[in-house]
Protein backbone atom coordinates (compact mmCIF):
# COMPACT_ATOMS: atom_id res chain seq x y z
CA UNK A 1 0.00 0.00 0.00
CA UNK A 2 1.58 3.60 -0.88
CA UNK A 3 1.04 5.93 1.73
CA UNK A 4 2.98 8.33 0.28
CA UNK A 5 -0.47 10.04 -1.95
CA UNK A 6 -2.61 9.40 1.36
CA UNK A 7 -0.36 11.70 3.51
CA UNK A 8 0.05 14.45 0.52
CA UNK A 9 -3.61 14.08 -0.20
CA UNK A 10 -4.52 14.72 4.49
CA UNK A 11 -1.99 17.35 4.18
CA UNK A 12 -3.88 18.94 1.13
CA UNK A 13 -7.00 18.59 2.97
CA UNK A 14 -5.74 19.66 6.59
CA UNK A 15 -4.53 23.20 5.13
CA UNK A 16 -7.54 23.55 3.02
CA UNK A 17 -9.12 23.37 6.70
CA UNK A 18 -7.24 25.44 8.45
CA UNK A 19 -6.63 28.08 6.05
CA UNK A 20 -10.94 28.60 5.44
CA UNK A 21 -11.62 27.77 8.91
CA UNK A 22 -9.53 30.55 10.20
CA UNK A 23 -11.22 33.24 7.31
CA UNK A 24 -14.67 31.47 8.68
CA UNK A 25 -13.97 32.23 12.05
CA UNK A 26 -12.21 35.48 11.42
CA UNK A 27 -15.88 36.53 9.43
CA UNK A 28 -17.99 35.44 12.64
CA UNK A 29 -15.48 37.89 14.79
CA UNK A 30 -15.62 40.64 12.59
CA UNK A 31 -19.52 40.52 12.72
CA UNK A 32 -20.14 39.76 16.64
CA UNK A 33 -17.71 42.37 16.88
CA UNK A 34 -20.11 44.94 14.60
CA UNK A 35 -22.94 43.37 16.64
CA UNK A 36 -21.02 44.29 19.97
CA UNK A 37 -20.47 47.90 18.47
CA UNK A 38 -24.16 48.10 17.61
CA UNK A 39 -25.17 46.65 20.84
CA UNK A 40 -22.99 48.68 23.39
CA UNK A 41 -23.94 52.52 23.42
CA UNK A 42 -21.47 54.68 25.08
CA UNK A 43 -23.15 55.71 28.16
CA UNK A 44 -22.59 59.87 29.03
CA UNK A 45 -21.33 61.28 31.90
CA UNK A 46 -25.03 63.16 32.63
CA UNK A 47 -28.33 63.30 31.48
CA UNK A 48 -31.38 64.69 32.58
CA UNK A 49 -34.37 67.26 31.91
CA UNK A 50 -35.79 69.40 30.83
CA UNK A 51 -36.59 71.70 33.64
CA UNK A 52 -39.87 74.03 33.22
CA UNK A 53 -41.81 75.84 35.38
CA UNK A 54 -43.75 79.37 36.34
CA UNK A 55 -42.69 81.74 38.72
CA UNK A 56 -45.49 83.87 40.10
CA UNK A 57 -45.81 86.67 43.05
CA UNK A 58 -46.64 84.73 46.31
CA UNK A 59 -48.97 87.19 47.29
CA UNK A 60 -51.16 87.31 44.70
CA UNK A 61 -50.56 84.12 42.24
CA UNK A 62 -49.41 86.53 39.35
CA UNK A 63 -46.65 85.34 37.15
CA UNK A 64 -43.52 87.63 37.02
CA UNK A 65 -42.59 87.89 33.85
CA UNK A 66 -38.54 88.34 33.58
CA UNK A 67 -37.03 86.56 36.40
CA UNK A 68 -33.65 85.01 35.43
CA UNK A 69 -33.35 81.69 36.15
CA UNK A 70 -29.82 80.03 35.56
CA UNK A 71 -28.93 76.42 36.13
CA UNK A 72 -25.38 75.24 37.15
CA UNK A 73 -24.02 72.07 37.01
CA UNK A 74 -20.64 71.02 38.42
CA UNK A 75 -18.12 68.17 38.86
CA UNK A 76 -17.97 66.08 41.73
CA UNK A 77 -14.65 64.68 42.00
CA UNK A 78 -14.76 61.84 44.47
CA UNK A 79 -10.69 61.10 45.82
CA UNK A 80 -11.30 58.62 48.06
CA UNK A 81 -10.98 61.22 51.41
CA UNK A 82 -13.13 64.13 49.74
CA UNK A 83 -15.56 65.32 47.35
CA UNK A 84 -14.00 68.44 45.45
CA UNK A 85 -16.29 70.38 42.80
CA UNK A 86 -15.77 72.20 40.22
CA UNK A 87 -17.77 74.09 37.93
CA UNK A 88 -18.95 72.28 34.73
CA UNK A 89 -21.60 74.35 32.79
CA UNK A 90 -24.08 77.32 33.24
CA UNK A 91 -27.44 78.10 31.17
CA UNK A 92 -29.74 81.02 31.90
CA UNK A 93 -33.14 81.82 30.54
CA UNK A 94 -35.57 84.62 31.49
CA UNK A 95 -39.59 83.78 32.13
CA UNK A 96 -42.02 85.26 29.98
CA UNK A 97 -44.96 86.71 29.97
CA UNK A 98 -47.35 84.30 31.68
CA UNK A 99 -43.77 83.40 34.28
CA UNK A 100 -43.29 80.53 32.18
CA UNK A 101 -39.20 79.02 32.04
CA UNK A 102 -37.88 76.14 30.11
CA UNK A 103 -33.86 74.93 30.36
CA UNK A 104 -33.81 72.10 27.65
CA UNK A 105 -32.30 68.87 28.19
CA UNK A 106 -28.50 68.50 28.81
CA UNK A 107 -26.25 65.64 28.13
CA UNK A 108 -22.45 65.42 28.67
CA UNK A 109 -21.11 62.80 27.01
CA UNK A 110 -17.95 63.38 28.30
CA UNK A 111 -15.89 63.13 25.32
CA UNK A 112 -13.55 65.57 26.38
CA UNK A 113 -12.99 65.10 29.98
CA UNK A 114 -9.50 64.31 30.01
CA UNK A 115 -9.14 68.01 28.98
CA UNK A 116 -11.06 69.01 32.70
CA UNK A 117 -9.11 70.61 35.15
CA UNK A 118 -8.62 68.06 38.01
CA UNK A 119 -8.01 68.72 41.50
CA UNK A 120 -5.02 69.48 42.86
CA UNK A 121 -2.64 70.16 46.08
CA UNK A 122 -0.22 72.04 47.45
CA UNK A 123 3.19 70.09 46.65
CA UNK A 124 7.15 71.09 47.46
CA UNK A 125 7.59 71.40 43.83
CA UNK A 126 4.67 72.84 42.66
CA UNK A 127 0.90 71.50 42.74
CA UNK A 128 0.45 67.65 42.91
CA UNK A 129 -2.51 66.07 40.53
CA UNK A 130 -5.31 63.95 43.18
CA UNK A 131 -5.90 60.34 41.89
CA UNK A 132 -9.53 60.27 41.15
CA UNK A 133 -11.68 57.25 41.86
CA UNK A 134 -15.44 58.46 40.13
CA UNK A 135 -16.11 61.34 38.53
CA UNK A 136 -19.94 62.41 38.57
CA UNK A 137 -21.66 65.74 37.28
CA UNK A 138 -24.24 67.20 39.91
CA UNK A 139 -27.86 68.04 39.01
CA UNK A 140 -28.10 71.80 38.61
CA UNK A 141 -27.96 74.20 41.64
CA UNK A 142 -30.88 76.77 40.55
CA UNK A 143 -31.25 80.16 40.93
CA UNK A 144 -34.29 82.40 40.76
CA UNK A 145 -33.87 86.36 40.63
CA UNK A 146 -35.73 89.61 39.62
CA UNK A 147 -35.21 92.76 41.54
CA UNK A 148 -37.57 94.20 43.99
CA UNK A 149 -38.24 90.13 44.62
CA UNK A 150 -37.30 87.54 47.25
CA UNK A 151 -34.49 85.12 45.42
CA UNK A 152 -34.56 81.46 45.15
CA UNK A 153 -33.04 79.52 47.10
CA UNK A 154 -32.49 82.28 49.68
CA UNK A 155 -36.20 82.87 50.42
CA UNK A 156 -38.48 81.05 48.34
CA UNK A 157 -42.17 81.51 49.75
CA UNK A 158 -43.71 78.12 48.15
CA UNK A 159 -42.55 75.39 46.15
CA UNK A 160 -45.42 72.88 44.70
CA UNK A 161 -44.89 69.83 42.25
CA UNK A 162 -46.55 67.08 41.00
CA UNK A 163 -46.48 63.95 42.18
CA UNK A 164 -47.48 60.12 40.38
CA UNK A 165 -48.58 57.79 42.70
CA UNK A 166 -45.64 56.48 44.98
CA UNK A 167 -44.86 53.86 48.14
CA UNK A 168 -41.87 55.37 50.29
CA UNK A 169 -40.51 54.24 53.01
CA UNK A 170 -38.93 55.84 55.61
CA UNK A 171 -38.05 55.39 59.59
CA UNK A 172 -40.03 55.90 62.50
CA UNK A 173 -39.57 56.33 65.96
CA UNK A 174 -41.37 55.51 68.98
CA UNK A 175 -40.05 55.07 73.05
CA UNK A 176 -38.74 51.55 74.01
CA UNK A 177 -36.98 49.80 76.62
CA UNK A 178 -33.81 48.24 76.62
CA UNK A 179 -32.21 46.52 79.62
CA UNK A 180 -35.45 48.26 81.85
CA UNK A 181 -34.41 51.70 80.64
CA UNK A 182 -36.82 53.92 78.14
CA UNK A 183 -35.37 54.76 75.28
CA UNK A 184 -36.17 56.16 71.42
CA UNK A 185 -36.24 53.47 69.07
CA UNK A 186 -36.96 53.41 65.27
CA UNK A 187 -38.48 50.88 62.69
CA UNK A 188 -39.04 51.17 59.17
CA UNK A 189 -42.40 51.49 57.67
CA UNK A 190 -44.16 52.00 54.28
CA UNK A 191 -46.87 54.54 53.45
CA UNK A 192 -48.53 54.77 50.17
CA UNK A 193 -49.27 58.11 48.27
CA UNK A 194 -51.78 58.45 45.89
CA UNK A 195 -51.28 60.90 42.65
CA UNK A 196 -51.36 65.04 44.49
CA UNK A 197 -49.20 67.76 44.66
CA UNK A 198 -46.07 68.32 46.83
CA UNK A 199 -45.79 71.49 48.51
CA UNK A 200 -42.43 73.32 50.97
CA UNK A 201 -41.64 76.34 51.49
CA UNK A 202 -41.93 79.17 53.96
CA UNK A 203 -45.84 79.21 53.49
CA UNK A 204 -46.04 75.83 54.89
CA UNK A 205 -43.69 76.21 57.97
CA UNK A 206 -47.00 76.94 60.08
CA UNK A 207 -48.94 73.82 58.77
CA UNK A 208 -45.56 72.17 59.53
CA UNK A 209 -45.40 73.07 63.14
CA UNK A 210 -48.80 71.72 63.64
CA UNK A 211 -48.27 68.87 61.92
CA UNK A 212 -44.56 68.01 64.16
CA UNK A 213 -46.65 67.89 67.12
CA UNK A 214 -48.84 64.75 65.86
CA UNK A 215 -45.99 62.88 63.91
CA UNK A 216 -43.26 60.48 64.84
CA UNK A 217 -41.18 61.26 61.95
CA UNK A 218 -39.00 63.64 59.88
CA UNK A 219 -40.40 65.79 57.28
CA UNK A 220 -40.08 68.57 54.88
CA UNK A 221 -42.68 68.59 52.66
CA UNK A 222 -46.87 68.63 52.22
CA UNK A 223 -48.82 66.35 50.40
CA UNK A 224 -52.52 66.95 49.18
CA UNK A 225 -54.13 64.03 46.86
CA UNK A 226 -55.27 65.34 43.09
CA UNK A 227 -56.03 64.17 39.84
CA UNK A 228 -54.50 65.45 36.67
CA UNK A 229 -51.95 67.02 38.64
CA UNK A 230 -49.46 68.49 36.17
CA UNK A 231 -51.91 69.98 34.02
CA UNK A 232 -53.55 71.92 36.40
CA UNK A 233 -50.62 72.73 38.03
CA UNK A 234 -49.15 74.04 34.74
CA UNK A 235 -52.10 76.15 34.59
CA UNK A 236 -52.46 77.24 38.19
CA UNK A 237 -55.54 75.66 38.73
CA UNK A 238 -54.35 74.65 42.44
CA UNK A 239 -54.04 76.25 45.90
CA UNK A 240 -51.17 78.44 45.66
CA UNK A 241 -51.15 78.70 50.30
CA UNK A 242 -50.27 75.62 51.63
CA UNK A 243 -53.28 73.79 52.26
CA UNK A 244 -54.14 73.10 56.19
CA UNK A 245 -55.55 69.76 55.17
CA UNK A 246 -51.72 68.51 53.49
CA UNK A 247 -50.41 65.67 55.12
CA UNK A 248 -46.89 65.48 55.89
CA UNK A 249 -44.46 63.23 53.37
CA UNK A 250 -42.05 61.44 55.55
CA UNK A 251 -37.87 62.04 54.37
CA UNK A 252 -35.40 60.05 53.48
CA UNK A 253 -37.16 57.95 51.43
CA UNK A 254 -36.40 54.92 49.47
CA UNK A 255 -38.03 52.68 46.81
CA UNK A 256 -41.30 52.50 45.42
CA UNK A 257 -42.62 54.17 42.25
CA UNK A 258 -41.10 57.29 42.06
CA UNK A 259 -39.88 59.13 44.70
CA UNK A 260 -40.93 62.96 46.00
CA UNK A 261 -37.62 64.55 44.31
CA UNK A 262 -37.67 68.33 43.49
CA UNK A 263 -38.03 68.41 39.78
CA UNK A 264 -34.77 70.80 40.01
CA UNK A 265 -33.05 67.78 39.87
CA UNK A 266 -33.49 65.58 37.34
CA UNK A 267 -36.26 67.50 35.75
CA UNK A 268 -39.89 68.11 35.46
CA UNK A 269 -42.35 71.35 36.44
CA UNK A 270 -42.49 73.21 39.49
CA UNK A 271 -44.42 76.28 40.51
CA UNK A 272 -42.22 78.40 42.40
CA UNK A 273 -43.77 81.83 44.32
CA UNK A 274 -41.51 84.87 44.88
CA UNK A 275 -42.55 87.61 47.87
CA UNK A 276 -42.08 91.51 46.94
CA UNK A 277 -38.95 92.77 48.67
CA UNK A 278 -39.72 96.47 48.51
CA UNK A 279 -37.74 98.57 51.01
CA UNK A 280 -33.78 99.25 49.90
CA UNK A 281 -32.57 97.05 52.81
CA UNK A 282 -34.71 94.03 51.90
CA UNK A 283 -33.72 94.48 48.11
CA UNK A 284 -30.03 94.12 49.04
CA UNK A 285 -30.72 91.10 51.44
CA UNK A 286 -32.60 89.07 47.93
CA UNK A 287 -29.57 89.64 46.06
CA UNK A 288 -28.76 85.52 45.73
CA UNK A 289 -25.46 84.54 46.56
CA UNK A 290 -23.19 83.58 43.77
CA UNK A 291 -21.15 80.54 43.43
CA UNK A 292 -17.18 81.87 43.05
CA UNK A 293 -16.88 79.79 40.00
CA UNK A 294 -19.65 81.26 38.11
CA UNK A 295 -17.91 84.35 37.36
CA UNK A 296 -19.55 87.13 34.53
CA UNK A 297 -18.23 84.92 31.85
CA UNK A 298 -20.19 82.29 33.43
CA UNK A 299 -23.58 83.75 33.78
CA UNK A 300 -23.23 87.24 32.50
CA UNK A 301 -26.98 88.06 32.62
CA UNK A 302 -27.05 87.52 36.41
CA UNK A 303 -24.46 89.56 37.16
CA UNK A 304 -25.36 92.43 34.84
CA UNK A 305 -28.74 92.04 37.11
CA UNK A 306 -27.47 92.04 40.50
CA UNK A 307 -24.78 95.13 39.35
CA UNK A 308 -27.45 97.26 38.17
CA UNK A 309 -29.81 96.27 41.20
CA UNK A 310 -27.06 97.51 43.71
CA UNK A 311 -26.73 100.82 42.09
CA UNK A 312 -30.30 101.36 42.31
CA UNK A 313 -30.57 100.33 45.98
CA UNK A 314 -27.81 103.03 46.65
CA UNK A 315 -29.75 105.72 45.00
CA UNK A 316 -33.55 104.13 46.60
CA UNK A 317 -31.49 104.22 50.34
CA UNK A 318 -30.44 107.73 49.55
CA UNK A 319 -34.21 108.50 49.45
CA UNK A 320 -35.33 106.49 52.27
Amino acid sequence: MKTGPLIRDLLYFALFAVFFGSVAFASVDAADLKVREQVSVKKPVYSAGPWRGRIVEAETGKPIEGALVAAVWYRSFDTGFTLIKDFHEAREVFTDNNGYFEIPAYTETGDNKDTWRRPQQPGPEGPIELAVRRLVITDPDFIIYKPTYNSYPRSAEIMIFASAASMVKYREFYMGTINNELVRLQRQKTKDFPEGLVYTGRKCFSVMAELLKKTNFRFDTLFIPMKNTLEKLEELEIPLDCPESAEPVPTRMTGGKRSFESPLKKGGFIVIGLSRATRAREREAAIPMVPVEAGPDKLPRLHRLIDEEKENIKTQGKME
